[in-house]
């Protein structure tokens, strides 16, 4: 940066070669330590501030550069009631956007039911608007990546910003990430595109498609109408992705048969398949083939407050809206409790205190 018609044109800038790369990023808990007493406007909007390191420019500042100036207007305008309009967000009812297509008053047979089900899937940026598609088949399938982040090796050339200091026998020791790291903003993209380009070295065939289109992060979600067609698919899957370093395991089916022999013979170092399994999220018992919906306790004589409905709601994870029927409920009477002006801790009216009692009782059943 020129510091050109400024009366600090001779100072000591703590960076002033744009060009060179990242030394090291330093957090706000050590921000404060580096920097020293007294900082200096320079004009309305750029100032300068004395550090460990040498000055620091901060701020903005117009450059006349011969081409004509832009300038960005921006207003921001605040509701004063957002209160209101979030609480209306949360006890609006969900929806599956599945378009109704049919006469209502005709009865549907199985096969025009599920004609719509497929008809409503829409594939928008490698995102399906379905979340369950894998129940397209009688028998699901379903595997995880195994530590999929720590399987993509970081580019040598990134990989000084992934430094951190690591204490060794009261020692710091600086270090770096030659893995992707799992909880970056940048991880869940790399992963998807490095298996990606996996995937374009082989020629397409149901697995790869399936694999390149029911992927969601390192969840792998798919299934077939045949038990023998599924131990292929699983076998093949383990095999492509395997090639790339990415091994599957944590195999999961509805199917006994299936389950068994999937596991036996690809996932050798884990566990036995489980009764219930993660499906993104929502609980998909396998010997059932159904969806469980965990409760929570609720002790006997207990005061209700909107604090404890409200924790009550939150609790509920049904994307799909299964249990709208029974949410919608104590959704309408979190609307009373707003509108009556209650304290979040104050306890709730006898006669609301009885409709709690009753949704309770009849979450447990």
């Amino acid at each position: 940066m020129k510091l050109e018609n400024l009366d600090w044109e001779n100072s000591l800038i703590g960076d002033s070669d744009s060009q060179t790369q990242v030394d090291i990023l330093v957090g706000l808990d050590y921000y404060w330590g580096l920097v020293k007493p007294g900082t200096t406007l320079l004009s309305d909007h750029l100032a300068i501030q004395e550090t460990k390191f040498g000055y620091v420019l901060s701020g903005s500042w117009d450059i006349n550069n011969g081409n004509a100036q832009q300038r960005v207007n921006h207003q921001f305008l605040c509701m004063g009631d957002v209160g209101e309009a979030v609480c209306h967000k949360l006890w609006d009812l969900e929806t599956l956007g599945i378009t109704e297509n049919i006469d209502s008053d005709k009865k549907k047979s199985d096969d025009n039911v599920l004609k719509d089900f497929n008809q409503t899937i829409r594939f928008v940026d490698g995102r399906y608007l379905v979340l369950l598609r894998f129940r397209r088949w009688k028998y699901g399938l379903t595997a995880d990546i195994s530590k999929a982040f720590l399987q993509i090796r970081v580019f040598e050339q990134d990989q000084d910003v992934h430094r951190f200091l690591w204490d060794v026998r009261n020692q710091a020791r600086l270090m770096r990430f030659d893995r992707v790291v799992f909880g970056d903003a940048s991880s869940p993209f790399l992963l998807n595109a490095t298996i990606k380009y996996h995937l374009n070295k082989f020629h397409d065939s149901v697995v790869v498609s399936e694999l390149r289109e029911n992927l969601y992060v390192d969840d792998w979600l798919s299934g077939s109408d045949s038990q023998d067609e599924i131990v292929k698919m699983a076998s093949e899957a383990e095999n492509i992705l395997g090639q790339g370093g990415f091994p599957l395991a944590k195999w999961g089916s509805n199917s006994t048969l299936v389950g068994d022999r999937v596991v036996r013979d690809l996932s050798k170092d884990c566990s036995e398949t489980l009764p219930r399994l993660k499906i993104l999220g929502i609980s998909w018992s396998t010997s059932e083939d159904c969806f469980l919906f965990e409760t929570f306790p609720v002790g006997e004589g207990i005061q209700f407050t909107k604090r404890l409905v409200l924790g009550m709601i939150a609790r509920i994870f049904d994307p799909l809206g299964f249990l709208n029927t029974f949410i919608i409920g104590i959704k309408i009477m979190f609307q009373e409790i707003w509108r009556l002006g209650l304290s979040w801790d104050e306890p709730l009216p006898l006669n609301m205190q009885k409709q709690m009692s009753i949704w309770v009782e009849g979450l447990r059943r």
